[in-house]
């Protein structure tokens, strides 16, 4: 009974044993399992991934291709075209909107009584901005308002309060094509050079109540800064260094040359100086400068309609304006040749008149002083005597006479005499002193000085001195000894 039992006890040991081994190999697989799924979990979230990135990719992308285009868009539709259009169109629209009457006058140059307003671009200067003209009418005169754009986004104006246009002129003597500021005064014609400098007022344009007022405007980011810190800037000369200088021609001033012919060579001062090509100048647009809205289309418009000097000043136009230098050259050679034949011609009279006048004083020198029948010529009588009462008189054609004398005392003291006056030549019927009736000559002073007696201003007897006409060119004393005879 006892071995039953120990039987049925290890029957039952070996069961749980085969079925503890069963368990334990059942969570063996279980783990297993766990473990394979897990592996391949992993597997296919590596797979997963490069798909993933691929996929946000590709929105980045296509978020980015959209985000430019429509960039471009709001550019486009903000822009006229070009940044310094951009920059000028922003100037305007800020001078538009301003509220103050004073900043839209002085510093944007507009004003209430602006008529057939339009706007045009120019070249002035090659990789610069072009200038922008604003031309408009004003009780029927025309004016110009010139703007130019100076470093990144600062625009600086010139406002004309008198009559005046935009030329483009040829400058003949600087052999260069120049847009000017035509300024049409009552007396004369102000051409003052548009250029990109620091450019202020001439004193002379000064003078005629500021003509031009200048002012400089900052623009950023195509936004007029707040106009309270904008400042207005004057300077003392309309042409910086190096730049060419105001003209200025008075209305109707014209060179006239007459010839030896007694003809007449005419030519400007206009024409001396500039010569207007016929040119295709960029286009002007008309503006409306209460319509705010419709300005981008103006800037627009004008913009496309811009210019640049080697677009205007064709082949054409220069052989037109070199043959018209060629004809002022000529008239200006002519002119030229004209003076010189007048200088020679006048050259000829003069020395013509000097050989006259020295015949006629030769022939009057020959003629003389009548004396009866004797001749006194005209010339330098010297004495045959010396001593305080000689020296020499030059009798000249006029009835002047001339006097002088050096002479010393008998202690080697040396003395000279000078004196001039008039003198006659009359037949005497003698005198207190001598009754002899014949020609004389009488020599009355005016000046007399003598450095014997430097107080005598005159003779000491201060009567005329009498001579005595004995022969040809020959008088003596009347009563004294000396004879005087022509050199």
């Amino acid at each position: 009974m006892d071995e039953n039992k120990e039987k049925d006890v290890q029957e039952n040991n070996e069961v749980v044993h085969e079925e503890t081994n069963k368990t334990e190999t059942k969570q063996e697989e279980t783990e297993k399992a766990e473990k394979q799924s897990e592996v391949k979990e992993k597997k296919n979230k590596k797979s997963k991934a490069p798909i993933i990135v691929t996929v946000i990719i590709l929105i980045v992308l296509i978020i980015a291709v959209v985000g430019y285009f429509i960039w471009q868009n709001i550019k486009k539709n903000e822009t006229v075209g070009t940044t310094w259009g951009d920059t000028y169109y922003a100037f305007l629209k800020a001078g538009m909107e301003s509220e103050s009457k004073e900043m839209k006058e002085d510093f944007y140059g507009i004003h209430d009584n602006m008529e057939d307003v339009t706007l045009q671009f120019i070249d002035i200067e090659e990789n610069a901005a072009p200038v922008m003209i604003m031309n408009y009418k004003e009780e029927g005169d025309n004016y110009v308002n010139v703007y130019n754009i100076q470093g990144e986004q600062n625009v600086y104006n010139r406002i004309v309060s008198e009559p005046s246009d935009v030329e483009l002129l040829y400058n003949i003597s600087l052999n260069k094509y120049i847009w000017y500021i035509h300024i049409d005064k009552e007396n004369s014609d102000v051409y003052s050079p548009i250029t990109l400098g620091e450019t202020t007022m001439t004193n002379s344009t000064q003078e005629n109540n500021n003509t031009i007022t200048e002012n400089s405007n900052n623009i950023a980011n195509n936004n007029i800064v707040n106009e309270n810190t904008v400042s207005n800037t004057t300077s003392e000369n309309l042409v910086s260094a190096g730049t060419p200088e105001e003209i200025t021609i008075e209305k109707g001033e014209e060179t006239v040359q007459e010839t030896v012919d007694g003809d007449k060579i005419t030519i400007s001062k206009f024409d001396e100086t500039f010569v207007k090509p016929e040119v295709e100048e960029s286009t002007q647009i008309s503006v409306d400068l209460n319509n705010i809205d419709g300005l981008k289309e103006t800037m627009e418009e004008t913009v496309n309609g811009y210019k640049q000097e080697e677009d205007i000043v064709t082949e054409e136009v220069k052989t037109e304006v070199t043959g018209q230098v060629e004809k002022i050259e000529s008239i200006k050679r002519d002119i030229k040749d004209a003076q010189e034949e007048i200088k020679e011609k006048e050259a000829e009279e003069k020395r013509k008149a000097e050989e006259a006048k020295k015949k006629a004083e030769e022939e009057a020198r020959n003629a003389g002083a009548k004396a009866g029948s004797y001749t006194l010529k005209y010339g330098t009588y010297t004495p045959d005597i010396e001593g305080p009462a000689a020296g020499e008189y030059t009798i000249n054609s006029d009835g002047t006479f001339t006097y002088k004398n050096n002479w010393e005392n008998v202690n080697g003291e040396k003395y000279t005499d000078t004196g001039s006056g008039t003198y006659r030549v009359y037949y005497s019927e003698g005198d207190l002193y001598d009754d002899t009736q014949c020609w004389v000559i009488s020599f009355s002073y005016t000046k007399y000085h003598s450095t014997y007696e430097p107080s005598n201003e005159l003779p000491i007897n201060n009567n005329d001195i009498v001579f005595d006409i004995t022969g040809n060119n020959k008088f003596q004393y009347r009563q004294s000894i000396g004879t005087w005879t022509l050199d």
